[in-house]
C-alpha cells in the first residue's frame, strides 16, 4: 500500500542491510563499523518513508472512462478545445499508471480533466440541412419567375453560409433548422 519508488527504495535498504549482516555473521573481517551504520541509517530512513501512500485514484479513474467514452466521439465535437482535452486525458492516464502519484496530483489531474471535457462543446447537427442543399442544388430555375428564383438563391446561400459556418454548436441548433426551413 506505499508508493513504488518508496517500496523499492525499502526493498533496497532491506537488501543491503541483510547483506552485510549475513557478512558480519560469516565472520567477514573486511565489514567496518562505518558501513554497518550507513546500512542501518538507509534502513531507518526508508523504514520512515513508508507513511507515503499513493493517491485514491478512485475519482481519476472513474473521470477517465468518462472522457473516453468523449474521447470516441470527438468528431461531434468543435475543434477549440480538443487539444487541450486530448493533453488533459494523456496527463489523466499517466497519473493513473504512476505508482508515485500523490494524492494532491491526483485530485488536480482529474479535476483539470473534468474542466476540459466541460469545455467541449457538440457541433450543431447539420446532417438534414446538408441533405437538403444536396437535393435542391441542381433544380432548373428557368421555369421559375425571376423573383422566386431569386429568393430560392438567397436561402440556398443562407444555408450553404449556415452548413459552412464550423462554429456553429448544439446551442445554435435552432439556427440550422430556421435556415433548413427557408430553404425548404
Amino acid at each position: 500500500g506505499v508508493m513504488d519508488a518508496v517500496k523499492d527504495n525499502f526493498d533496497r535498504a532491506l537488501e543491503n542491510a541483510q547483506d552485510i549482516l549475513a557478512r558480519v555473521q560469516a565472520g567477514d573481517a573486511a565489514v567496518t563499523q562505518a558501513e554497518v551504520d550507513r546500512a542501518w541509517q538507509d534502513l531507518i530512513k526508508a523504514i520512515q518513508y513508508l507513511e507515503f501512500k499513493p493517491g485514491d485514484k478512485t475519482d481519476l479513474g472513474k473521470v477517465i472512462v468518462l472522457a473516453e467514452e468523449m474521447e470516441a466521439d470527438l468528431d461531434s465535437y468543435l475543434d477549440e478545445g480538443k487539444q487541450a482535452f486530448t493533453d488533459a486525458l494523456e496527463g489523466a492516464r499517466a497519473v493513473y499508471e504512476d505508482g508515485n502519484a500523490m494524492q494532491d496530483e491526483v485530485d488536480q489531474t482529474w479535476k483539470a480533466l473534468l474542466k476540459t471535457m466541460s469545455e467541449l462543446r457538440k457541433k450543431a447537427d447539420k446532417d438534414a440541412l446538408e441533405d437538403l442543399i444536396s437535393e435542391v442544388s441542381g433544380i432548373d430555375l428557368t421555369d421559375y419567375t425571376e423573383e422566386s428564383a431569386q429568393a430560392f438563391r438567397a436561402a440556398l446561400a443562407d444555408a450553404q453560409a449556415v452548413l459552412d459556418d464550423e462554429s456553429l454548436t448544439e446551442e445554435d441548433q435552432e439556427t440550422v433548422n430556421h435556415a433548413a426551413e427557408q430553404l425548404a
